[in-house]
């Protein structure tokens, strides 16, 4: 799903925090695509930043829980 960058991100994460969580810092070339292949992961991801990035996934959850709320 994420290509190179996945890879090089996967690559350079560290080992699961005592949640199972854990965190790497992802390339994205557009913001558009970047929500989209979030969005895929469901709950199984979260965004910490960058704040642009975070916000467009938090309106596209917003507007999906409006839809089928």
């Amino acid at each position: 799903m994420f290509g190179a960058a996945g890879a090089r991100a996967a690559d350079g994460a560290g080992a699961p925090d005592a949640d199972g969580w854990t965190e790497v810092d992802l390339e994205v070339e557009e913001l558009p695509v970047a929500v989209s292949d979030i969005l895929r992961l469901g709950l199984e991801a979260e965004v910490l930043g960058p704040p642009e990035l975070r916000a467009e996934v938090t309106r596209s959850v917003t507007g999906l829980a409006q839809r089928y709320g």
